[in-house]
């Protein structure tokens, strides 16, 4: 520690000092009690104003030359400076507070005694961040990596059953697979893998297999809810500028039987979870 330090340290102490009794000092003189003992001080003759005691010690004359360069300072008034009686009494002062200055030194100093910045230890916490953000990044990445392992073993075992329903309609032949695979769209919802082939038709939901008309309503709906922006098709999206009270109802139907498609109603007998929400005055979507 510099000497200049160790002043601006004794300064703040005395600072303090001072602070707290300012604090508890009352703007008038209180009255003396009627039955006071008569002894010194007792005629209350004292100007009034914030008292404190510098005691004799080491430092009695550094806190007596800190009082008075504060005075020099403009930081505060000496009302009356006087020694006890006795030695171990040392020296009681009573001053006048000037404001602002007074508040004006003492955040200066109470900035000073503030430590610096613990770096390494922000540094830490820093890196500890970093480290705990980048596990997380990973956790995603293996996650997001699962799934699409996931959906390309599913569609790969779905293959041969939509080339089956494929060939029975007198689709294409085997030989155009790459065709029919990028036709293919895959979604994973909360009730499992939702996949559909918009070109033909096929369409599975866990374990429920089954095919829809590929010209119908419920195909194209289904289509919309899979390739919309976050899962979701507006009424705009869905009925375009005939949305009315009549064709939203006729919409339920559809959404209806396509649920009964993926084996989601009946309810009683059902084999998937509800994964296609309505959201009221706005549309549909699927919750994945």
């Amino acid at each position: 520690m510099t000497t200049e330090e160790k002043f601006n340290q004794d300064v703040w102490l005395i600072l303090q000092k001072i602070k707290e009794k300012y604090l508890a000092t009352p703007k008038k003189q209180p009255p003396q009690p009627e039955n006071i003992y008569l002894g010194v001080y007792a005629d209350n003759t004292k100007p009034h104003g914030v008292e404190i005691w510098i005691h004799n010690g080491d430092k009695f004359n550094q806190q007596r030359n800190i009082i008075h360069k504060l005075k020099e300072q403009g930081v505060l008034k000496i009302l009356d400076e006087t020694r006890g009686d006795f030695n171990w009494e040392g020296t009681r002062f009573i001053l006048k507070i000037l404001q602002p200055k007074f508040d004006e030194v003492y955040r200066e100093y109470e900035k000073s005694q503030q430590p610096p910045p613990n770096l390494s230890a922000d540094f830490s916490l820093t890196r500890k961040a970093q480290t705990e953000a980048l596990k997380r990044a990973l956790v995603k990445a293996e996650e997001r990596e699962s799934i699409k392992k996931e959906i390309i073993e599913e569609l790969k075992g779905e293959q041969k059953e939509s080339q089956e329903i494929n060939d029975q309609r007198g689709g294409d032949k085997p030989e155009k697979q790459t065709k029919k695979d990028k036709d293919t769209v895959g979604v994973k919802t909360k009730s499992g893998l939702l996949t559909f082939n918009k070109r033909n038709g096929f369409v599975s939901l866990g374990k429920v297999k089954s095919d829809i008309n590929p010209q119908s309503r419920e195909s194209k709906t289904l289509l919309k809810l899979m390739t919309g922006k976050e899962y979701l098709a507006t009424y705009e999206d869905l009925l375009g500028d005939k949305a009315s009270i009549t064709t939203k109802r006729e919409l339920s139907f559809v959404v209806r039987n396509i649920k009964k498609v993926l084996g989601i109603l009946p309810a009683k007998k059902h084999k998937n979870n509800d994964c296609i929400k309505n959201i009221k005055n706005y549309g549909y979507k699927l919750i994945v």
